[in-house]
């Protein structure tokens, strides 16, 4: 890792900052020039600060970062910065700030990071299914009383593989209460004693939708279209499931294209990218889903910069050479194909920050008319169906009037479901149409 440690001082007058690494029950200073590195009283040998400090590097904006010096035992620390005031640390040098906190071996945790919990020890839970499957996406808090209302720390959310992590105490037992709209849990416990403190709970049961908008698979789908066109135990050699498949995906990128901001299709990524010093392009072709552009953004704490989006032609009339602009933190942005463009190149102040890119992801397509996938959009399943309806009318119509009237009147059916569908996206996220033009579709790649 790197950077793990984070300042907020003034870039005023171009400060140098170091740091270095005390030991709050000792006084103990890390030796970082040592063969190896150790802790040990300040000034042993004759040493100063030239021989215990760590660099310190601006990122603009009043934000400054440092990686944690090699070799580190997990423990508790204090982090003292100084401003250099000669060519080289020195004793003598002014401290400006510290900050306490915790070492992992990996990560560093500030005050902040260890009210997760009430110990001092990393402890995790993984939530899965009562058949053992992980369940991503849950919110899990811990209690050391039989009270969900009761939270020791801030409630953690389980990634991909279901887990969490908190901080506890060994030989305490702790009430897990997990929540989830999709999801009902069984109670449990669990006690962190040395030499166990992973802990996997399936106590998740996945809730059976009572409503008519429960989604229905892929197959499902393309069963109730045959059933709807009269074709379900047909023993013609027409691949009308095929059609119908295609038409299914047809019409899932159809709702996407019209519907941008349908929420279950939005995605703010914050790790595909960094900031790298001199660039001032982005490469697309990572993000294979990519559908709608909406957002990007240089993440620096408190500093944060949003680009600004401008189309291509008002973007190449006044930048029609960004890479012989001078450096600096761009202001703003344009898609051409599968290339992002900035109006700068990024200085070195910025390198290695985070960017954050918002968009739209395309719907995942059904693979095979068999498939037990469900669609990536909620409540669009009538809409599925009646745009497949129709197409597997036309398929089977074969010229005859009275089939091509039904398709075209499924189609109709089809227009006044999107129009309403779409009112209903713009009334969930307070999306005027008029605003619709900040979700930016240029040169889309396929």
């Amino acid at each position: 890792m790197s950077r793990e440690i984070h300042l907020t001082y003034s870039n005023y007058d171009s400060p140098t900052l170091w740091a270095a690494l005390r030991q709050p029950s000792t006084g103990k200073v890390w030796y970082i020039d040592a063969v190896t590195p150790t802790f040990e009283t300040w000034g042993t040998l004759g040493r100063d600060a030239d021989d215990y400090d760590f660099a310190v590097t601006s990122q603009g904006g009043s934000l400054w970062t440092a990686d944690m010096p090699t070799g580190v035992p997990v423990g508790d620390y204090t982090i003292i910065f100084y401003i250099q005031s000669g060519a080289s640390p020195s004793d003598d040098d002014a401290p400006i700030s510290e900050v306490h906190g915790r070492w992992t071996g990996t990560q560093w945790l500030s005050t902040f990071d260890l009210m997760q919990g009430p110990g001092q020890t990393l402890v995790s839970v993984t939530v899965r299914t009562t058949g053992g499957t992980p369940a991503p996406g849950i919110s899990v808090w811990v209690s050391d009383q039989n009270d969900s209302t009761t939270q020791l720390g801030y409630p953690r959310t389980t990634d991909a593989s279901g887990q969490v992590e908190f901080y506890l105490s060994l030989d305490e037992t702790y009430y897990v209460f997990c929540g989830h709209n999709n999801y009902s849990f069984a109670d449990a416990t669990i006690q962190p004693v040395s030499g166990t403190v992973a802990f996997t709970l399936d106590i998740a049961t996945a809730l059976t939708p009572t409503s008519s908008g429960e989604k229905k698979t892929c197959a499902e789908l393309i069963t109730r279209i045959l059933h709807l066109v009269g074709r379900h135990d047909t023993s013609s050699t027409m691949p009308i499931s095929e059609i119908i498949l295609d038409a299914l995906n047809e019409a899932m990128r159809k709702i996407a294209e019209r519907v941008p901001q349908a929420l279950e299709l939005q995605v703010r990524d914050t790790t595909t990218y960094d900031v790298a010093t001199g660039d001032y392009e982005l490469d697309l072709t990572s993000i294979s889903n990519l559908w709608h552009s909406h957002a990007i953004w240089v993440l620096n704490g408190t500093e944060t910069h949003q680009i600004t989006f401008r189309p291509k032609p008002w973007f190449n009339d006044r930048y029609p050479a960004p890479e012989s602009v001078s450096e600096g933190l761009p202001t703003y942005w344009t898609r051409d194909g599968g290339t992002i463009r900035f109006s700068c190149p990024f200085s070195s102040n910025y390198n290695g920050l985070d960017i954050r890119f918002d968009y739209t992801k395309k719907p995942a397509r059904f693979t095979s008319t068999s498939s037990t996938q469900t669609c990536d959009l909620d409540d669009a399943d009538d809409g599925l169906i009646l745009w497949a309806q129709a197409k597997a009318l036309r398929a089977i119509a074969k010229g005859q009037q009275t089939l091509l009237v039904a398709a075209e009147a499924k189609e109709s059916e089809w227009d006044g479901w999107l129009v309403e569908y779409e009112s209903h996206c713009d009334l969930e996220t307070e999306q005027n149409a008029e605003d619709r033009s900040s979700y930016i579709l240029y040169e889309d790649v396929e």
